[in-house]
């Protein structure tokens, strides 16, 4: 069996980042190649000219020219079909023999009107209407990993009526570190949900903390998980 059968059988691995506009932190998404990730969700990524840089890998790459998401497919057994692109929400259908997954990467900035942006998503999941969905993104809004706790928060309220509409579930581990954290505060910013329909597939959710070797000023979180 070759290498890319073998992965598609072992399951979908993503990995999921804000990476701050960062050219440094973009280029390191290339020392990921040989690593078991086969889709990348990216938030703010640095681009030059309206375009992905520091990326060209061979792989399957949607971006929207001046967008602040992508979504890169590096695994060639898994099809890839374009759903969606935005300045802040990218999506596409990932397929292989077995399941089918509308798999979206989206960003909504701190100064954003988040209702706004919440109501594009959902129109959108809307207009695909499919099954199995799974959203992977930096939000702005929630302070913890369970919908419950934001309930009475009015900053948080337009993605917990989202989640529960669209019938997700929170994938963060609650135990898992929180994915941006100041002297003052440390929150799960950074969020990834799923539909209903993919709690049949066991899956794992943890962040690891990136420090750039030679530019050891610059961390990043990156969050990774898999459906297997």
């Amino acid at each position: 069996m070759d290498q890319a059968q073998n992965r598609a059988t072992n399951g979908w691995r993503f990995l999921q980042a804000n990476l701050g506009h960062s050219r440094p932190a973009t280029s390191e998404i290339p020392t990921f190649r040989t690593g078991p990730h086969d889709i990348f969700l990216l938030q703010e990524p640095y681009i030059v000219n309206g375009s992905l840089a520091g990326t060209k890998l061979g792989w399957r790459a949607v971006h929207a020219k001046g967008g602040k998401t992508a979504i890169l497919v590096s695994n060639p057994a898994l099809d890839v079909m374009e759903l969606v692109k935005t300045v802040n929400i990218v999506g596409v259908q990932i397929s292989d023999r077995t399941l089918s997954v509308a798999v979206f990467s989206i960003y909504f900035p701190p100064s954003s009107d988040k209702t706004e942006l919440v109501a594009q998503l959902s129109a959108t999941l809307e207009g695909i209407n499919s099954s199995c969905i799974l959203i992977g993104g930096d939000i702005n809004m929630l302070g913890g990993p369970e919908v419950s706790d934001h309930r009475s928060s009015d900053e948080g309220l337009p993605f917990v009526d989202f989640i529960i509409k669209h019938s997700l579930n929170i994938w963060n581990d609650p135990n898992s570190d929180p994915t941006f954290h100041t002297t003052r505060a440390r929150t799960w910013i950074d969020v990834t949900v799923a539909s209903a329909a993919l709690d049949f597939a066991a899956h794992t959710w943890h962040v690891t903390t990136r420090t750039l070797s030679d530019h050891n000023y610059l961390e990043y979180k990156v969050s990774h998980y898999g459906i297997h």
